[in-house]
């Protein structure tokens, strides 16, 4: 027989449930899962290896995409920066945003001020980018590369102390989900 409230069917749903969660929790199950959502943009991300990649800037033989990779984390955000194949394009899409509507307040067709007070997102973007922005301008040799987003934040008078505190603050938040991993795994 079997409750007629389902209460069986429940149980078992939430039991597959927390198998799921946990097993994902593990090094090889995030790997797994990685490798999951990956199959929507037909790459296999590298398995770990413990070791750090070397500096370089630009494109390998044959690799599409952007990479800015380094043997130590940025002094500015205190973590490694890679953008590969598979994340260049919706960097570029999302910076490519922001700079367009950058040249929307530059030029005057959107109020400065209007902007700057309603658009936190774009400080917070532009906080993640200016650590490598030199680095992403030489590899897609365009040295106007973003140069209406940078004018326009830097155009604020306290830019560089936001810029830093919101580093400060992604920088916490990514050792606390790093600490929570390493507790998990």
């Amino acid at each position: 027989m079997g409750c007629p409230f389902g209460c069986r069917e429940a149980l078992r749903k939430k039991r597959s449930t927390d198998r799921s969660t946990a097993y994902y929790k593990t090094r090889s199950g995030r790997y797994k899962k990685k490798l999951q959502n990956n199959k929507r943009c037909k790459e296999v991300p590298k398995p770990y290896s413990g070791s750090k990649p070397k500096e370089k800037v630009g494109l390998e033989p044959g690799e599409k995409g952007v990479r800015v990779e380094r043997d130590n984390p940025s002094p500015d955000t205190g973590m490694d920066l890679e953008f590969d194949a598979g994340m260049v394009e919706h960097v570029r899409m999302v910076t490519s945003y922001w700079d367009m509507a950058a040249t929307f307040v530059n030029s005057g067709a959107v109020d400065r001020t209007m902007y700057m007070t309603v658009s936190g997102e774009s400080m917070a973007a532009f906080s993640k980018v200016a650590p490598v922005l030199a680095e992403l301008r030489e590899a897609y040799d365009s040295p106007s590369y973003l140069v209406n987003w940078e004018k326009l934040i830097m155009g604020e008078k306290d830019a560089e102390e936001r810029l830093k505190g919101l580093r400060a603050s992604f920088r916490a938040a990514h050792d606390q989900k790093e600490q929570e991993t390493a507790d998990v795994g």
